[in-house]
């Protein structure tokens, strides 16, 4: 477990966060050994005779469940060990998986094993663990109490991290490609990625465009227009009756659009209202490992103008010390390579011109905090052990804005007005992301004075239509 032997320690400053998507909550899959058809570039897993640690547990599994994660190679015949290969894609057919990885040194054989990890920049990392005790109050000869006796186990986890634009947008004809973030994403929602479209002649104005494949989209998707300073609008109605096809979009753009500008579609994430993602949330500190298993997570995020703007997760999840799972050494040697292959994409910086807009009015924002408010509850019993489950959501965007017209507040407020509100962070294709939904300004605004001019401190919060079940109107989340 020691750094060294001569003085035996945990080095904080040497670790790496990482998480892993579950087939079934509360049950670990990262650890695997090699059985089926392998080469150089893809690996073969069978969930019902392979004999790897967490094998078995890949039944059932969606394919692209972990797509981008990282494989670390344990043991291997042909194979370097300490190899740290990229999934770009991972297949599901009956009990055989196979991972197609980047090209290893040699080919995979039967038995080499390997663990799966989903890296990200992570910061602020941390694992609260309660295995609860339970006191027994006896009358006894002394004063002092009877031993007591330790419950069931589990435990809060949260880290912040940089968040990064996507690797490979959407262009004309082709959809973003997800990558690691995607797969941390995917604890919001279900994930939708539809293909860029090229504007062409026809009906083009502020509120709508003609393309060729309006079936690209659906109503909801909020899209963004480079040639419009990335302004960043949402599909209101999608016309495949003309030719050619027509989107309608709100709010209004600042200009028209022209033949041949991009439409850029986005890796949209709604909220899941049922069957949300769980992860395993491992943290290597040094060589020591802690594991937190059926993580289901709370999302926030917040910037200030100027700053770059982060990512924090909060969540719940199992701890069982007693089985050595949860704290375990682990191989040092492996942190050379994991700190070397973080995404080349960096965090993004807000200080581009962006879209922010409540209804058809624009603000002027100096900082935000969005809360994705999940509320998550614990169920106990003798089938589920100890199980955490999202069982309620209050999404809220808080915003700073400059204090320009009063009425139009005093409006929101009296008129309870319900309207879509837009921020986007960024203003170029992989480096920009975005939140949008139905929303009412649900606190009575308070200024705030910031270097002497006044600003307004408003909360909105997201809300339903209760009169249309056909469309979405959660605090969507995108990344173009």
């Amino acid at each position: 477990m020691a750094t060294t032997d001569t003085f035996a320690h945990i080095n904080e400053k040497i670790g790496m966060i990482a998480i892993i998507p579950e087939v079934t909550k509360g049950s670990p899959n990262w650890s695997f050994k090699a059985k089926g058809t392998h080469a150089t570039t893809t690996i073969q897993v069978n969930s019902s005779t392979g004999t790897g640690d967490h094998d078995t547990r890949l039944a059932g599994s969606a394919t692209g469940l972990l797509d981008y994660g990282y494989v670390y190679v344990v043991s291997a015949s042909n194979v370097t060990v300490g190899s740290l290969l990229q999934i770009t894609a991972y297949v599901t057919a009956g009990s055989v998986h196979t991972f197609t990885v980047e090209t290893a040194d040699g080919a995979f054989a039967d038995d080499d094993t390997f663990y799966v990890f989903g890296i990200l920049p992570f910061t602020e990392a941390a694992i609260t663990p309660e295995q609860e005790y339970h006191e027994r109050k006896l009358i006894a000869k002394t004063l002092d109490p009877a031993s007591g006796r330790r419950g069931l186990g589990k435990a809060t986890v949260s880290a912040k991290l940089e968040l990064g634009g996507l690797t490979t947008s959407s262009v004309d004809g082709s959809p973003a490609t997800a990558d690691r973030w995607s797969m941390l994403l995917a604890g919001i929602g279900t994930r939708r990625a539809g293909n860029g479209e090229d504007a062409v002649t026809g009906t083009l104005s502020t509120t709508q465009s003609t393309v060729t494949l309006a079936s690209e989209f659906n109503v909801g998707d909020w899209v963004t227009m480079p040639s419009t300073n990335a302004e960043a609008t949402k599909i209101t109605a999608v016309d495949i009756s003309t030719t050619p096809d027509i989107i309608t979009f709100a709010p209004a753009l600042t200009a028209a659009q022209v033949n041949t500008d991009l439409i850029i579609a986005p890796e949209q994430f709604n909220p899941a209202d049922s069957d949300h993602q769980s992860f395993t949330f491992l943290k290597f500190t040094d060589d020591r490992r802690q594991m937190v298993a059926g993580c289901v997570f709370n999302y926030k995020i917040s910037g200030t103008y100027g700053e770059p703007v982060m990512m924090e997760i909060e969540g719940q999840g199992n701890w069982d010390s007693a089985t050595a799972a949860s704290i375990n050494d682990f191989t040092a040697d492996a942190f050379t390579a994991y700190k070397a292959e973080q995404s080349s994409k960096s965090g993004i910086v807000w200080k581009a011109v962006t879209t922010v807009k409540f209804s058809t009015t624009t603000l002027c924002i100096n900082s935000f905090e969005f809360d994705l408010g999940a509320e998550i509850v614990e169920t106990r019993d003798t089938c589920a052990g100890v199980r955490m489950d999202i069982r309620g959501r209050n999404s809220k965007l808080s915003v700073t804005y400059r204090d320009q017209d009063d009425a139009t507040i005093d409006t929101w407020v009296s008129a309870a007005t319900v309207a879509d509100i837009i921020i986007t962070i960024g203003s170029t294709a992989g480096a920009m992301f975005g939140i949008g939904g139905q929303a009412q300004l649900t606190n009575t605004p308070d200024g705030e004075n910031k270097e002497e001019t006044r600003y307004w401190n408003s909360e909105f919060t997201f809300v339903d239509d209760q009169t249309d079940d056909a469309n979405n109107y959660s605090a969507a989340f995108m990344r173009w």
